[in-house]
C-alpha cells in the first residue's frame, strides 16, 4: 500500500483503512527508533520515554513523517536525503517528548503562579503541532506550526533562536574583518564563578563581573572592540560560567586570568582559544571559523540535554523549569562594544548588517511562486493540561 503524503482529512476513515494506519505509525516509529541508537544518550532517553507511551507518540510521528517532507515530495531510500529526513523527524518526535515532560514539570510547579500555569504548559507542550501548510502551483510547501516562543523551556524554539543569533553574530564578525585592525584577534572566551548553590545570585555576579572586566581591559570611548556573552549553567555541578565570542586587542592570559580573580576574589579564567591564524604574516580567520565560532557560543545556552541525561527525563524537565523560574528577567546574552548597533554605526560609518528577511509569507521560498493552497492538518494531540478546579 502506497501511503500519500497529504495527511487524511475527514471525520475519519473505515476500519480497515484505521487498521492500516495503525501499521503504517508503528512501522514508522520502528524506524525512528532505530534511528535513535546511533546518537547521544538524552535522544535515546527521550525514544525510550515515547516507546513507554506509544499509543500517543506513534500517531504524531506517522502523521509529521510525510508532512516533514514539505519541500521535496519523496525522499529515496538509503541516500543521504533520506538520512537527513530521517534525523529531522527524530530531532521533531525527541522536541515533541521534552516538551511534554516540560509541560508536565510545569503543571507540578508550586513557584509558577496558578493562575496561568496550566496555560504556560499547554503553551510549551503543544509547540510544534502542524496546523497546516501552504503549497505553490509546483508543489512546494510550506509548514504552519504553533510555536511557544519560550527558549528558556522549549528545546524546539531555543535551538530556532540560536541558529538565528548564530548566523547574525557571523555576519557582523565577517563585517569587521573586513577592516582588520592591527592587535585586534577573535578569540572564545570563558569564565566562571565560585558556585554556592544560588543559581540566580551566581548568575548575576558572573554578568556584572564580566561587565567590570570589559570595561577595563577593553572598554573605551574609542575602542573598535566587541564582545558578545551567553551565560548557561554546568549540570555537572550548576556552575554558573560564560561562553564569550569576542573581537579585541590582544590581552595575554595571566593577565585575564588576574584581572578576573581580582574582581570576582574566588575565580580563574577556565579557557582562551583564538579563532583562526596567521596568515602570511597577517592575523585571519575564514568564513567556516567564523560560524563555527558563532555556533560554538550559541549553543550552550539551548543543551537542555545534558539535564535529561544527568537526571533523567522527568527529573531533568523539574530541574530546568526550576532553573527557568530563577534565571526570570535575568539576561543570559549581553553584548559590548561594536556588537551594539548604535556602537557600531558610530566606529564603522555604516549601520550594523543583519541577514535578510526570509520574505515567505506570500511567496514561495523555492521558486517564488506565490502560494495557491493552504491545507490543514488535523494532527493528533494528547488531552489539555487542565488544573483542577475544587468547587
Amino acid at each position: 500500500m502506497i501511503k500519500s503524503s497529504i495527511p487524511r482529512i475527514a471525520d475519519g476513515p473505515p476500519r480497515a483503512e484505521q487498521d492500516s494506519d495503525t501499521i503504517y505509525q508503528h512501522k514508522v516509529f520502528r524506524r525512528v527508533h532505530r534511528e535513535a541508537i546511533h546518537q547521544r544518550t538524552a535522544m535515546r532517553m527521550y525514544m525510550a520515554q515515547a516507546q513507554r507511551d506509544i499509543g500517543h507518540y506513534a500517531p504524531i510521528v506517522g502523521t509529521r513523517w510525510p508532512l516533514l517532507e514539505y519541500v521535496q515530495k519523496t525522499l529515496p531510500r538509503g541516500t543521504e536525503s533520506h538520512q537527513r529526513h530521517s534525523a529531522k523527524v527524530l530531532q521533531d518526535l525527541a522536541d515533541s517528548v521534552y516538551g511534554n515532560a516540560i509541560a508536565k514539570a510545569i503543571s507540578q510547579s508550586d513557584s509558577i503562579p496558578e493562575q496561568y500555569r496550566y496555560d504556560l504548559a499547554n503553551r510549551v507542550k503543544n509547540c510544534g503541532t502542524w496546523l497546516g501548510f501552504k503549497e505553490c502551483p509546483d508543489g512546494h510547501r510550506q509548514a504552519h506550526k504553533s510555536m511557544c516562543n519560550l527558549p528558556k523551556y522549549c528545546r524546539r524554539c531555543a535551538r530556532i533562536r540560536a541558529h538565528k543569533q548564530a548566523k547574525e553574530i557571523a555576519l557582523v564578525v565577517e563585517k569587521m574583518l573586513e577592516r582588520p585592525r592591527v592587535g585586534y584577534r577573535l578569540r572564545m572566551l570563558t569564565v566562571t564563578v565560585k558556585n554556592t548553590g544560588n543559581f540566580k545570585r551566581d548568575v548575576t555576579k558572573l554578568n556584572r563581573c564580566f561587565a567590570k572586566l570589559w570595561r577595563s581591559l577593553y572598554g573605551g570611548k574609542t575602542s573598535h572592540a566587541a564582545a558578545i556573552r551567553f551565560t548557561e549553567l554546568g549540570a555537572e555541578n550548576g556552575t554558573a560560567h560564560a561562553h564569550i565570542l569576542m573581537y579585541a586587542p590582544f590581552v595575554h592570559h595571566s593577565l585575564i586570568s588576574a584581572k578576573w580573580h581580582q574582581i570576582t576574589g574566588d575565580s580563574m579564567v577556565v579557557d582562551i582559544r583564538n579563532v583562526g591564524g596567521n596568515v602570511n604574516g597577517k592575523w585571519e580567520a575564514k568564513r567556516e571559523e567564523i560560524a563555527t565560532a558563532a555556533h560554538e557560543v550559541c549553543k550552550y545556552a539551548t543543551d537542555f540535554d545534558k539535564w535529561v541525561e544527568r537526571y533523567g527525563v522527568e527529573e531533568g524537565a523539574k530541574r530546568i523549569v526550576e532553573i527557568a523560574r530563577d534565571l526570570n528577567k535575568i539576561h543570559m546574552r549581553q553584548t559590548y562594544g561594536c556588537f551594539r548597533s548604535a556602537v557600531f554605526e558610530d566606529r564603522f560609518g555604516f549601520k550594523m548588517p543583519k541577514p535578510p528577511k526570509e520574505e515567505t509569507v506570500n511567496r514561495c521560498g523555492c521558486c517564488g511562486k506565490l502560494w495557491h493552497k493552504y491545507v490543514e492538518v488535523m494532527e493528533p494531540r494528547g488531552p489539555p493540561i487542565l488544573g483542577i478546579v475544587s468547587v
